[in-house]
């Protein structure tokens, strides 16, 4: 049995991701159902606290929960259109990387790398979401929200880790690609 070459092993990882995707994105939408189960059922224990008492009643959580549902359930057309508002682009393109000194491809392995963190980016994006509707209950822990949000935006740059490192290299001036 031959020991697989490190281009071997991206190409494995690369055959994967599909799947890998799949699963979290099925993931997310289960989360996204059981909020929802979660906001009926918020909403009923607030209309039934309601018509006995009047105060301690707070339909915050049942908002949230029914709100951050919608978007777990429909995640990839949210961070789809996230990414066309922060890059005016919804498709994720590679940039191809050639090595010109060592006449090495390098184009498999940072493909499989910025998909893993595109993949990585996505479980933040959905992390955020969980943080944020988890901001809802009285007894949360300052700085929830804000750390919710920044998980989403930095979900977002990760994403599309190639609009952002094309941002950022005409930004800071790097030469893109060489």
């Amino acid at each position: 049995m031959a020991i697989p070459d490190f281009v071997t092993i991206m190409n494995n990882i690369s055959d994967q991701m599909p799947a890998l995707w799949r699963v979290i994105t099925s993931g997310t939408f289960l989360v996204g159902l059981f909020f929802a189960l979660k906001s009926i059922y918020l909403f009923k224990e607030y209309g039934e606290t309601r018509v006995m008492m009047s105060s301690n009643t707070d339909v915050r959580k049942p908002i949230g929960y029914l709100l951050i549902s919608i978007v777990l359930m429909y995640s990839p057309f949210v961070a789809g259109q996230l990414l066309f508002s922060i890059f005016h682009e919804n498709q994720v393109s590679p940039i191809t990387y050639l090595s010109g000194i060592s006449g090495v491809d390098f184009t498999t392995t940072f493909r499989v790398m910025g998909n893993i963190i595109e993949l990585i980016g996505f479980i933040a994006f959905v992390r955020g979401w969980i943080i944020i509707v988890h901001t809802t209950q009285q007894q949360s822990q300052p700085g929830s929200f804000s750390k919710g949000l920044i998980h989403i935006i930095a979900g977002i740059f990760a994403i599309n880790v190639w609009g952002t490192y094309k941002v950022l290299a005409q930004t800071i001036g790097w030469k893109i690609g060489s």
